[in-house]
């Protein structure tokens, strides 16, 4: 169960990483582009059963 978890955090992780990417003007890549496709990635995995059922997994021990 931890590692859809963990796939869900590192997505989320990279969209922060983006987003600073972008308020600083990194001129090296979209990074808006990016990070909205991170997220919406993450979302999509929060949102499905697997997500819920490894949460209940993970509160099982």
């Amino acid at each position: 169960g931890r590692i859809v978890i963990y796939k869900a955090m590192c997505d989320l992780l990279w969209t922060l990483w983006g987003v600073i990417q972008r308020v600083n003007d990194n001129p090296a890549d979209d990074f808006w582009s990016y990070a909205v496709k991170r997220f919406d990635r993450c979302k999509i995995l929060m949102e499905s059963n697997s997500f819920s059922q490894a949460i209940a997994a993970v509160r099982q021990g």
